[in-house]
């Protein structure tokens, strides 16, 4: 019997663990149902490789380690329900770790006061309720939360120090901490005195002004500060950029529009009658989101082609944004204009505010390369993708063709559009 009292959970630990798994349900059923077109955006501007200048590219700037980590997890988003499930999940990690934080931060009352425990296990929905809503905002990066799960990691994990290795610890947690994850530890630098003061051997029972929580807390502004400073010698960015965090927020990007996104989704599921639903409902404002209810009234046979063609207009209007180039490029290929999907592909991968390059763009780059008889920048771009996971094999695939260029004309795609390509005037940008 006492066995079984030993093994067994209290009602509320369970209680807690099934809101946690609630709170990962409804986040998923957030992002599969209701917004699903900012999931695949976010793997629009992000080329994330196997290879080791790739990690150490992200590594040598603050926050690169964030950055490595949330650009892995940006690639899942090719899918609308991997990328749902790793929201989910990182919202279930947020939570759990901030109910182990506030356990550390405030240990008297959750384990004696069960009302205030209560009362902290609902605050530590706080923090993956709100990034739920900054990261509905595509200017807002995944960095940003990735940097706060690892800051908030470290300080659930820091060990009781005694007072002669509290200054020495939290002086590492600031250092490690802002060059891997950025300035959100400044989280740690105001919580680290608090931590070091609640076990058993608080620092303040040593007189010593070197690890009183006062010391501590100003040492940590000043070694974070020092942090800024210094890295400000090593990273092409400006003090701003490097204070507000590299890659945590896109500043005035020219990402795309809400109805662009929406677009973008229908038109590579190819769902083509909810493309002129959407149309009907309500005429599209945007001039790439004309052209796309345009190549959905021709597939369902309402138009010609010579009216598909008719309706193009001017292409450089139509690109204002990262998300409407990718729609130009997707609707020139599907009317066999290489060139310009081409061109449009170009301005996908060079429009990142971060630097970013775009697999998506890089796989449009390399099939036009190939359709157009340029094998060798087929094989460049390709090999790019081969350290991918999900275009891997399609790299495999285009570079099999680019090096036996006679084995094109079979291909039931890249056949017709290299043969419908050398009939055609070359077309220019315009």
């Amino acid at each position: 019997m006492k066995k079984t009292e030993h093994n067994s959970m209290p009602p509320r630990t369970w209680l807690s663990l099934a809101a946690t798994v609630l709170l990962g349900a409804a986040v998923f059923v957030y992002w599969y149902v209701l917004k699903p077109h900012l999931i695949i955006e976010r793997e629009l501007l992000q080329m994330f490789r196997f290879s080791a200048d790739y990690f150490v590219d992200r590594v040598v700037m603050p926050a690169g380690l964030a950055r490595y980590v949330a650009d892995f997890l940006s690639q899942f988003f090719i899918s609308v329900s991997f990328g749902a499930l790793v929201m989910a999940l990182l919202s279930m990690l947020a939570q759990g770790l901030s109910w182990l934080l506030l356990r550390r931060l405030r240990p008297s009352l959750t384990r004696q006061d069960g009302s205030a425990k209560r009362l902290l296990c609902a605050l530590s929905f706080v923090p993956p309720v709100v990034f739920v809503f900054l990261m509905s905002d595509l200017r807002v990066q995944l960095t940003l939360y990735v940097a706060f799960l690892m800051v908030v990691g470290a300080l659930v994990s820091l060990p009781s120090a005694s007072p002669k290795r509290a200054f020495l610890l939290s002086a590492l947690l600031v250092v490690a901490g802002y060059w891997f994850a950025g300035p959100i530890v400044l989280l740690a630098v105001f919580l680290t005195p608090f931590i070091l003061t609640t076990h058993p051997s608080p620092i303040t029972s040593h007189h010593s002004l070197l690890t009183s929580p006062l010391s501590l807390l100003t040492s940590q502004i000043a070694l974070f500060v020092v942090c800024i400073v210094f890295s400000l010698r090593m990273v092409p960015y400006p003090l701003r950029i490097v204070a507000t965090g590299i890659d945590y927020v896109w500043p005035d990007s020219q990402i795309g529009t809400d109805e662009e996104m929406r677009y973008d989704l229908l038109m590579r599921q190819a769902r083509w009658n909810r493309i002129l639903q959407h149309a009907r409902q309500q005429p599209p404002r945007s001039a790439a989101c004309q052209h796309v209810a345009q190549l959905a009234a021709w597939y369902q046979h309402l138009i010609d082609q010579h009216q598909l063609a008719a309706s193009f207009g001017n292409v450089r209007e139509s690109i204002n944004s990262s998300v409407s180039a990718g729609l130009v490029s997707d609707f020139c290929m599907h009317l066999a204009m290489i060139n310009i999907a081409q061109r449009a592909a170009f301005e996908l991968n060079e429009s990142a505010a971060n630097y970013n390059k775009s697999a998506r763009a890089t796989k449009r780059l390399a099939e036009t390369a190939l359709c157009t008889g340029q094998y060798e920048v087929a094989l460049k771009y390709a090999s790019l993708l081969s350290q991918t996971l999900f275009y891997r094999r399609w790299a495999q695939e285009i570079q099999t063709l680019a090096t036996h260029p006679a084995a094109i004309a079979r291909h039931p795609r890249y056949g017709m559009l290299q043969k419908v390509h050398a009939s055609l005037h070359d077309q220019i940008f315009i």
